[in-house]
């Protein structure tokens, strides 16, 4: 995601061409710094062995979708 600089997304309906990720500049690089976050704290815990922390910074990063942690 963060290499994609969150890339605007063909419309699927065709309706209005591209659909911007953000609205301004400022929504955009506020949402590239809490993509980056979660992905260094997921790592860094991860790194620590501490894979349940792990877990729910890379649930943060994919919106809750990513596998719970089960022990």
């Amino acid at each position: 995601m963060a290499d994609s600089e969150l890339a605007r997304l063909q419309d699927p309906m065709g309706v209005s061409g591209y659909i911007e990720p953000c609205l301004t500049d400022a929504q955009l690089e506020d949402a590239k710094s809490k993509l980056l976050t979660a992905a260094d704290k997921a790592r860094e815990f991860e790194e620590k062995g501490n894979t349940k922390d792990a877990f729910g910074w890379w649930s943060l990063l994919y919106d809750g979708k990513f596998p719970g942690y089960y022990y």
